[in-house]
């Protein structure tokens, strides 16, 4: 009954259209211009003109790591 459920064809879109979100935030993450540019709050925003070619100029930079959060101190 288990291995019905798991090779379900309607398990099976949804489990890899959710890997493939949780891939494509791991790559947003690492971007961090790319990251740092799509997480960008509401009022720092621009205009519809402008994010085009900031979108292009923000993907041409390298792809450095985001930095870590420190954990709580011990």
């Amino acid at each position: 009954m288990i291995d019905a459920l798991f090779n379900d064809p309607n398990y099976l879109a949804g489990k890899k259209t959710l890997d493939a979100i949780a891939l494509r935030e791991q790559a947003i993450a690492l971007h961090e211009p790319l990251n740092r540019f799509l997480r960008q709050g509401m009022r720092e925003g621009f205009r519809a003109a402008q994010c085009g070619s900031l979108l292009e100029q923000t993907i041409s930079l390298p792809a450095h790591p985001a930095p870590t959060q420190p954990g709580p101190a011990k």
